[in-house]
């Protein structure tokens, strides 16, 4: 437990750092001992991402700490960011471009942009990421500005600090009038960047052009200060509180840039082009500012179809920032969401989803399945690869293992279909169905229920083309199909004595054998002894993998291991984590299907089957996570599928519960 007055006396220490004050003199000494004081916003922030930490990657795709736990099934489109920054970060002309995040509603633009927006307040706040500013300047000007233009070649050449920009009116009318032009006299100060204070972080929405205020984003004048005296007049009259005076030396964020009008993009070029606001007839302000723009497809389309925007265009560099292609992200996504949604005291049940009904193991993951499969896009005939379903492609995508698919064939799969994830349902439509679902006073949200709730706002909905509304409907039989697939292995598992125990041991078995495997038989550190060939292909052999595909396979799992120990060193991997090897380790395990058929059966009377009904049932609630509705349901599901009868049928657009 914290105490108290240790927590009040760290909190004045932290704010006594943080509230540093000095003369310039001393100031340009601790630049010229540390140059990344004075370091520009694209760096700023690109260190900031490198000080949150990275670890690598699975493809090669490096992931970062600040969006872990946040964004989920966006590595790419992180990574294709992040790179942006680091080149911008080298001086390279990209910092002279708009960073333009594309993707459908509720991809995640806003909160990749609030991600890198939080992160700077905290870096600021830390010995790393030390920012100082002239006191009194409404823009956070970088103390730098004050050394004059014909001395900075020297300053450079001597102290290695490269100076840009020029003071704004307020700093220049300041060391004029009240310093009497000696910068030594100017007070230098330390700032932290706050989206809530307007420093360094700004943030503007674009609406109709009929209502937008250019004020809103370059700054306000009192036209009284507008005097002879140009420097008076600029230094007083201009305010300084738009938007992009906010974010300098930080990040502007722009929303639904596309929907600005002609006045406000041709500031948007100046910043960009010429790194300065331009102010109409008032002159002009030096800006040092990453600005992230996002906006939908259409509405970029549009604008890009426009010749007379040719100049913008040339000037962004666009990120597409498409929705989750695999299950487990969506799932982690969805999980999130909803818990964000119900936030308040535990439930009932301790489900982890806060107050309100049960929500059923198999929901979460049944609605993931059904949006994912919405954004997806048939395997091409003519791709030269294995013949694939859209459940196969579903599986593959998550990280299942098929038969004749290799890794390089699923990379191929997502290079032929680059628009996937650009489409389909979205996760906010799915919480939104959920929260529907939720409010019919029911004990427990099971799986039927969401989908049902799913497919109804699908008919329901209105602006939804017809086209598209068939093609997502047309997914329901296979996401019913995976349902009660998913309802048989849930009742498999509480069907086996000690199954959580015989499946973590199972699995931390083939690691061990595996990682001696790849390493060279008897070259392993961790043991000098052979692998163990036996319990390799026992698990293996439950995928009907070839020969050929063994050392492929347990490279696969292994690097998934290693991955996730490097995510979360303090935390060893469950086999649930690696979707490649979860089937096999379940299928060794799993008793007979038609053992598991007769005693769930409750037609069978005698006493053992009874015992064993009931052991399963009660397991389902202690040790898997399920109420006594959704497991009378699980239990329904897996025993009509069992018998090959319907569990859900489907038709005319309505789901019925068998």
């Amino acid at each position: 437990m914290v105490e108290i007055g240790k927590l009040l006396e760290d909190v004045r220490e932290d704010l006594k750092a943080l509230a540093w004050e000095g003369g310039f003199e001393e100031y340009l000494n601790m630049a010229i001992g540390n140059p990344k004081l004075s370091r520009h916003s694209h760096a700023r922030i690109y260190d900031m991402v490198q000080w949150a930490g990275v670890t690598p990657g699975l493809d090669g795709v490096p992931q970062y700490k600040l969006f872990a736990g946040q964004i989920f099934g966006m590595d790419r489109a992180l990574d294709r960011l992040v790179q942006f920054f680091n080149a911008a970060s080298s001086g390279l002309e990209v910092r002279k471009r708009i960073l333009l995040l594309m993707g459908p509603p509720a991809s995640g633009k806003s909160s990749t942009v609030n991600l890198l927006k939080s992160g700077l307040e905290r870096y600021t706040r830390t010995d790393e990421g030390a920012t100082y500013a002239i006191k009194g300047c409404p823009m956070q000007e970088d103390p730098l500005h004050l050394i004059p233009e014909e001395r900075r070649e020297e300053v450079e050449r001597e102290y290695g600090l490269r100076i840009e920009g020029d003071l704004c009116p307020r700093c220049r009318y300041n060391l004029v009038h009240r310093c009497a032009g000696d910068i030594a006299k100017m007070r230098v100060h330390r700032v932290n960047f706050s989206q809530s204070a307007g420093v360094g972080i700004g943030t503007f929405v674009a609406t109709s052009p009929q209502g937008q205020d250019l004020s809103r984003l370059v700054g306000s004048v009192d036209v009284s200060y507008m005097t002879e005296d140009r420097l008076e007049g600029a230094g007083k009259g201009l305010r300084l509180d738009g938007e992009l005076q906010a974010a300098n030396r930080g990040i502007m964020e722009f929303i639904e840039i596309f929907k600005s009008d002609e006045r406000f993009l041709a500031v948007m070029l100046g910043v960009t082009q010429e790194q300065v606001i331009k102010l109409g007839s008032f002159g002009s302000v030096y800006a040092d500012e990453a600005i992230i723009a996002h906006s939908n497809e259409e509405e970029y389309n549009n604008f890009a179809s426009n010749k007379e925007t040719a100049a913008l265009l040339d000037r962004l560099i666009l990120v597409p920032v498409p929705y989750a292609v695999r299950v487990r992200d969506e799932v982690r996504t969805c999980s999130k969401m909803l818990r964000e949604g119900r936030s308040g005291s535990p439930g009932g049940y301790g489900n982890g989803y806060g107050v309100g009904p049960h929500v059923s193991p198999l929901t979460i993951p049944t609605a993931a399945v059904m949006s994912v499969m919405s954004r997806l896009e048939p395997v091409p005939r003519a791709s030269n690869l294995p013949r694939a379903s859209l459940v196969d492609k579903l599986k593959l995508y998550d990280g299942q293992v098929l038969p004749l698919y290799t890794r390089e064939d699923v990379e191929k799969l997502r290079q032929a279909s680059p628009q996937e994830g650009m489409f389909g349902l979205s996760p906010r439509y799915v919480i939104n169905r959920l929260a529907d679902a939720i409010t019919r006073d029911e004990p427990c949200l099971t799986p039927f229920l969401a989908l049902e709730s799913l497919v109804d706002g699908l008919v329901e909905r209105a602006g939804i083309d017809v086209a598209e509304r068939d093609r997502m409907l047309a997914l329901v039989p296979d996401v019913v199909k995976d349902l009660k697939e998913q309802s048989v292995q849930a009742v498999m598992r509480a069907a086996t004595d000690d199954f959580q125990e015989k499946a973590g041991h199972l699995f931390r078995r083939y690691i061990f054998d595996a990682e001696l495997y790849l390493r060279g038989t008897g070259g392993g550190t961790v043991s000098t002894d052979p692998p163990d060939e036996r319990v390799m292909r026992q698990v293996e052999g439950a995928l009907n993998l070839r020969d050929s595909e063994r050392r492929g396979f347990r490279q696969i799992v292994y690097d998934n291991y290693t991955h996730l120990r490097r995510e979360d060193p303090g935390k060893e991997p469950d086999y649930t984590g690696i979707p490649a090897i979860r089937p096999a380790v379940e299928t060794v395990l799993f008793p007979r299907r038609d053992e598991v058929r007769l005693t769930i059966d409750p037609r069978k009377k005698d006493a053992k089957r009874t015992r064993g009904r009931e052991r399963i049932y009660q397991r389902l609630l202690s040790d898997f996570g399920y109420c006594e509705q959704c497991a009378r349901d699980v239990l329904h599901a897996a025993l009509r599928t069992l018998q090959g009868k319907e569990v859900i049928s489907f038709k005319r657009g309505k789901l019925t519960w068998e």
